[in-house]
């Protein structure tokens, strides 16, 4: 049994330990220091990233978090989660931090306010070489991943040592991964699709 801590200040917190439960995790609700120890895995989900920033920041969790996955603990992040751990975000408020973890750029509300939420279907990519891993393998050819975006945060550039792991459209990406961290502009938690945890578990399984 592998334990993961869901961050529970406020946002999509529910949905995400469905998922994780389903798939065999024990999870736990993380509001307070103690909460952080014995974990194999933590998951920063959807909310609003300024309300985010400043309850991490008057719970005294800001610094831990930020260094246990500094450290390599395998970390999901979702929607306002992805922006939490990008390195530079446009359109923040000049008092919102992020963990300046993930190499990338990202503007919030990227994909449009509320009133132009959607659901898409995400086009994996095979993380060595870039190519749609729809055919790449038996794995990708029966999965079929779909996102809910919701004010959703856009992935405008990543650097060195980010994998593209999921794109929309015209190749936006929104799925990526770096080391120890994978971050998406969606919720697959939402759709209910269980690809994206899968992958996280696997990586916590590891260690």
């Amino acid at each position: 049994m592998f334990n993961i801590g869901v961050l529970a200040l406020q946002g999509d917190v529910d949905a995400h330990i469905d998922i994780l439960e389903l798939l065999g995790a024990r999870v736990c609700k993380i509001t307070k220091l103690s909460d952080l120890h014995g974990l194999d895995g933590i998951v920063i989900p959807g909310g609003e990233s300024t309300t985010f920033s400043m309850l991490l920041e008057s719970s005294g969790l800001f610094e831990p978090i930020k260094k246990i996955v500094s450290d390599g603990i395998p970390t999901l992040g979702t929607c306002a989660g992805l922006i939490l751990l990008s390195t530079k975000v446009l359109d923040g408020r000049s008092d919102q931090k992020s963990f300046g973890l993930l190499n990338a750029v990202v503007k919030r509300n990227g994909f449009g306010r509320q009133i132009s939420s959607f659901v898409d279907k995400i086009e994996l990519q095979d993380s060595n070489n870039g190519e749609e891993a729809t055919y790449i393998n038996e794995e990708y050819q029966t999965v079929k991943v779909t996102g809910a975006f919701i004010r959703a945060p856009k992935i405008v550039s990543v650097g060195p040592g980010v994998q593209v792991l999921g794109t929309i459209l015209q190749k936006e990406i929104v799925y990526v991964r770096e080391k120890n961290i994978f971050a998406t502009s969606f919720h697959p938690e939402i759709t209910r699709n269980t690809f994206i945890h899968e992958k996280f578990l696997d990586a916590a399984k590891k260690g």
